[in-house]
């Protein structure tokens, strides 16, 4: 029997990209704080633009009309799908996956990338994008990995060409790269909100489904203390709050990306976590995930984080995670804490 494990809520994969030492916020009660940071000074944004999130990328794969006749090759079918409105660090390399579903032959996609920026002069270096071409078959449709990386191109709007032979044409992956700043999130109490990931399990550590859900409202806070971030649950069931034991101090994340490692806890299997479009807005951390499971490709989570107060002080007793469980959906905290860690 399968068993569904939650990752929970909202911070699961970003504070694994935090780290000590990567400066400290006062107390204020201003929200955005005063840190030691690129974001420092109460920035009305930092990071992505404010609201930018990922959005899916969907087009269907259909034959080009010559002279008002279909071609004679053989039928072109199938949706390709992907993520475009991407804000991405210059600093790192971004997986972009590619899907092609509904294809009764097999498919041949090749890419290129092309700058899609007034900013970026003409005859600029180009980021470096592998591979070059992928093939959908029918009998193994497999997702499709491309690294892209800008490499010494300039920041700015690039876009990734998908183009299949014999069909129409395809409207480009838009990705924006930026140079990376640091931000420092100040303490106090927060407000999760958004979506968050839903794991199914074969019971040997295999994730073999994957889904999205969306937050419950006001259930679920985060306290960013000296100490590290404590998640609290309030619901019908439990109420209390916890944290990772090997989460230590304040947090610092990397703007507007990041890619995060989170080894084999004995719950979930080793796996990455890619966070896109972070960015902070004065009172709301913003961000959204993507996950190296094979079972969640294709999926986005958008989650944020509101500032209420500058209190660190806990609204509900410190418990032991695993006693965090709802009655009626089995859901545990146990996977939220594990993202805490520095």
């Amino acid at each position: 029997m399968k068993k569904i494990n939650l990752l929970a809520v909202v911070v699961a994969g970003v504070f694994a990209v935090a780290c000590n030492g990567g400066g400290s916020s006062n107390n204020s009660g201003s929200g955005g704080g005063s840190t030691s940071d690129a974001c420092a000074n109460g920035a009305a944004t930092c990071g992505a633009p404010a609201g930018s999130v990922p959005t899916v990328y969907s087009q269907a794969i259909t034959p080009r009309v010559l002279l008002g006749s279909s071609l004679t090759t053989a039928t072109l079918d199938g949706t390709l799908s992907s993520t475009t409105n991407l804000y991405l660090s210059s600093a790192e390399s971004y997986p972009l996956t590619f899907t092609v579903t509904g294809n009764t032959v097999d498919i041949t996609v090749d890419f290129m990338i092309v700058a899609d920026d007034v900013n970026i002069p003409a005859g600029s270096k180009l980021p470096t994008m592998t591979p070059h071409q992928c093939v959908f078959t029918v009998a193994n449709p497999a997702a499709c990995n491309l690294s892209v990386t800008l490499n010494g191109a300039p920041a700015g709007k690039y876009k990734v060409i998908p183009s299949v032979t014999g069909a129409t044409e395809f409207a480009g992956v838009e990705m924006n790269f930026q140079a990376p700043t640091q931000f420092t999130l100040p303490l106090g109490t927060y407000l999760m909100g958004g979506q968050s990931f839903m794991y199914g399990t074969s019971g040997q550590g295999v994730i073999d489904s994957c889904s999205v859900y969306s937050i419950p409202a006001n259930e679920y806070t985060a306290v960013n203390t000296v100490n590290g971030v404590y998640a609290c649950i309030n619901n019908s069931y439990v109420s209390g709050c916890s944290k990772a034991s090997n989460d230590t101090g304040a947090k610092t994340f990397s703007l507007p990306s990041a890619t995060i490692y989170t080894p084999d806890d004995g719950n979930f299997p080793a796996h990455y976590s890619y966070m896109t479009n972070a960015n902070w807005n004065g009172s709301t951390f913003l961000y959204t995930d993507s996950l190296s499971y094979s079972a969640c490709n294709g999926l986005l989570s958008t989650q944020s984080l509101t500032f209420q107060s500058s209190s660190t002080i806990l609204p509900y007793p410190v418990v032991v995670p695993t006693t965090l469980k709802t009655k009626s959906t089995n859901k545990t905290m146990t996977s939220l804490l594990g993202g805490f860690a520095q």
